[in-house]
């Protein structure tokens, strides 16, 4: 028979199949290996067609493996389930293996023994367990529906198997797999593009022509035309799943124009927050708008900045989004932890980093028996930790109850809380530094008056032990004598007290006014565990 009608479809097809390379090749998921495969096999069986392979062979079973298998990888990339065993066998694998060995033995034997009966029999009950199990299990589409469609389709193959009719068999399982991979997908994209429409439409159309034959079972010019245009069908479902694939990247691109777009006016937003307002008498009040606006630019609902005190531990400066009752046990858990503690903790398995400098904490390590938050359900939280110079925890944002949780958290959702960070931690030692500053000004000029005190105090001194050496020759034998050398002695006391420690003053006034100036200011500026401490200059 002239089979040369199919060289349209087949060479359509082969064009598609080049795109489905090169999507691949793009994208090198698993889905999109598995739809090359498929339609490679699909033009491979149209080839063997072409070609006229319609008796018993090699050739021919290479035909009907293709017939059978293109579908099921279709099918196997929309419901990649497995058996809940080791080793871990995808049912598709499973189903695949029984009906690829059922179509060689038919394809190379058509009129098989007695033992190749028993084994075709074996095959098709391997198929419909395997498919009643993978029906039976949670997916896209209800177990209530597939199950029962499962059990049907089995016990028809069954019942042909015994038979005798085998390709009829073998059409059935092709059918039923179209079928199913048509609900996959209208079940996976719920949406009414133009990719899955065709996608959709295709697959169910191209298990139709067995449920037809089974209808008219004389030939007729209709059968021959539904016949002749599945192959059309087959060209339209590849052209739907290549559409799927570009509205997927159209949408894929859309969403990230969304982030970007706003990712940029979060950025504004915290660009707008004074946070000179920080070195102020209003630093609790500055803190507490920087964590509302968190709460209405973010992603999340809920922010709380610890930071660490004059006492060595962690207190609440601020939150927002928090009912009193949670921000009460988080001020009691970050009071007891210890920054010691915190550098364990941070390097503990409990931690985890989630993208950049956003980690993903679970708080439970840090409970204490009947802790409140256990009560609340207040178990994990997003962490953006305050990293000072010297690589200690100078204090961290917690950010939880996440805005629109069934969307992923992108890297572009928590870069603009990165950098407001940076930006605090950068503006509290910008204050550190301004305090040590203002300390060491405040030491310079106090040097300086000691030491010019001091000098001052040399000259009358000076004067008052002169007049009171004169004084005390001159009354000689005097009876206030005694209280003149009483006075000479005390202002000698004096000035050797002065001689001794007015080098000290000066030294102290030159340390102070160099640190002042710049001279050793990053010695004021070192962090240590009991916090900043400045160093001699």
């Amino acid at each position: 028979m002239n089979e040369f009608y199919r060289v349209p479809a087949l060479a359509l097809l082969s064009m598609l199949l080049v795109a489905f390379a090169l999507l691949y090749l793009q994208a090198r998921t698993t889905r999109r290996l598995l739809w090359l495969i498929g339609w490679s096999m699909t033009a491979l069986h149209l080839a063997t067609q072409v070609a006229g392979i319609r008796s018993a062979g090699w050739g021919f079973a290479l035909s009907n493996a293709s017939l059978v298998l293109a579908p099921l990888m279709f099918l196997g990339s929309m419901s990649p389930l497995g058996f809940r065993r080791w080793p871990r066998i995808l049912y598709a694998y499973a189903f695949a293996v029984p009906l690829l060995l059922f179509a060689v033995i038919i394809s190379l034997y058509p009129s098989p023994g007695l033992v190749l009966r028993i084994l075709l029999m074996l095959c098709t009950i391997t198929v419909v367990y395997v498919a009643i199990l993978w029906n039976a299990r949670k997916n896209l589409v209800p177990p209530s529906f597939t199950a029962p469609f499962a059990v049907l389709a089995g016990c028809l193959g069954l019942w042909f198997t015994y038979k005798g009719d085998y390709f009829f068999v073998e059409y059935l399982a092709q059918s039923s797999i179209n079928f199913m991979a048509a609900l996959l997908f209208a079940a996976a994209y719920r949406r009414f593009s133009p990719g899955v429409i065709f996608t959709s439409t295709g697959f169910f159309l191209w298990s139709t022509p067995i449920l037809l034959d089974s209808i008219f079972s004389v030939p007729s010019l209709a059968m021959v035309m539904i016949g002749r245009g599945v192959n059309l069908i087959k060209v339209m479902t590849a052209v739907g799943m290549i559409l799927i694939v570009l509205e997927e990247e159209a949408a894929q691109n859309k969403a990230a124009k969304e982030r970007d777009h706003r990712a940029r006016i979060e950025l504004e937003q915290y660009s707008q927050i004074d946070l000179s307002l920080l070195s102020g008498i209003n630093e609790e009040a500055a803190y507490q708008h920087v964590c509302e606006v968190i709460t209405q630019a973010s992603r999340f609902s809920q922010a709380l900045l610890f930071l660490r005190g004059v006492e060595n531990n962690f207190r609440v400066t601020a939150h927002a989004g928090m009912d009193n009752a949670l921000v009460s046990a988080l001020d009691a858990l970050g009071r007891r932890v210890t920054p010691e503690q915190a550098e364990v903790f941070h390097q503990s398995d409990s931690v985890a980093v989630e993208m950049g400098n956003t980690l993903q904490v679970d708080l439970r390590p840090l409970f204490v028996p009947d802790d409140e938050l256990e009560r609340l359900q207040y178990l994990k939280s997003h962490v953006i930790p305050f990293i000072a110079r010297t690589g200690t925890i100078d204090g961290a944002l917690l950010l939880s109850g996440l805005k629109e949780p069934e969307k992923p958290l992108q890297a572009d959702d928590v870069l603009p809380l990165e950098l407001l960070v940076g930006r605090l931690m950068a503006m509290r030692g910008h204050n550190s530094l301004m305090q040590r500053v203002a300390q060491s000004e405040k030491l310079a000029g106090l040097g300086q008056l000691a030491a010019g005190v001091a000098h001052e105090l040399n000259n009358p001194l000076t004067v008052v032990l002169g007049y009171s050496q004169i004084l005390e020759e001159s009354f000689e034998g005097h009876p206030a004598h005694g209280n003149l050398s009483l006075i000479r002695s005390e202002a000698q006391r004096m000035r050797q007290i002065m001689r001794k420690h007015a080098p000290l003053l000066e030294a102290f006034a030159r340390r102070a006014h160099i640190g002042f100036c710049g001279g050793n200011i990053a010695g004021y500026m070192s962090t240590t565990p009991r916090g900043i401490q400045s160093s001699p200059c």
